[in-house]
């Protein structure tokens, strides 16, 4: 093989794993968004049902959110994404303090 070859086939590498990165990603948003989709359904369905509110579910929600902004702002050294990830911490915490005041009623 000469250089030409191995850098044609490095190239076409290097656009697989690409490919295969957003495949990976795509897939994950989809996934998250699905989950997102039930938890917000069940939460509605026992607000309408039982006439009360179940904070786990939003905090599981606030929880993936911050997660993922996070990690994503850390990596990308996108401050917008580490301050949008803190709010939605800070969120998650009062959601579970609201959880657990419910459960202790």
């Amino acid at each position: 093989m000469n250089s030409e070859e191995i850098l044609k086939a490095a190239q076409a590498e290097k656009k697989d794993g690409e490919y295969e990165n957003r495949i990976k990603d795509k897939s994950a948003l989809i996934s998250i968004v699905a989950s997102l989709f039930v938890i917000a359904v069940m939460f509605y369905f026992e607000y309408l049902v039982f006439h009360r509110f179940d904070y786990g579910k939003p905090a599981i929600i606030l929880l993936i959110s911050s997660v993922s902004d996070i990690f994503c702002g850390i990596k990308l050294k996108n401050k917008k994404n580490v301050i949008l990830g803190a709010v939605c911490g800070f969120l998650f915490i009062i959601c579970i303090i609201m959880y657990v005041g419910a459960l202790i009623k």
